[in-house]
């Protein structure tokens, strides 16, 4: 309170889009877990670490070192494993 700045336009318009992309967001995970388990969904929620290092270099062009792009073979590896695994196990 005591170092308060006004936000300008511009700073909002970023904050209300974070907000619209976040409620969407939800939106579609929400729908996805109702239609498939969520053993098959979880997983695939850590591709948004991905997604973000994409926006990262897309818009403020910080280029992903390589343990990034070793992180991202691990995220997309244990994704599948992680999905196969599942699918094997019989339903009760």
């Amino acid at each position: 309170l005591w170092t308060w700045q006004n936000v300008d336009l511009y700073l909002w318009m970023i904050l209300i889009g974070v907000g619209i992309f976040a409620a969407i967001y939800q939106f579609f995970l929400t729908l996805g877990y109702q239609h498939a388990p969520a053993v098959k969904i979880s997983p695939l929620i850590y591709f948004a670490v991905i997604l973000s290092g994409v926006f990262d270099w897309i818009f403020w062009h910080n280029i992903p070192d390589a343990l990034s792009y070793i992180g991202v073979v691990f995220v997309i590896i244990g994704a599948i494993w992680c999905i196969k695994s599942e699918g094997d196990k019989p339903t009760t």
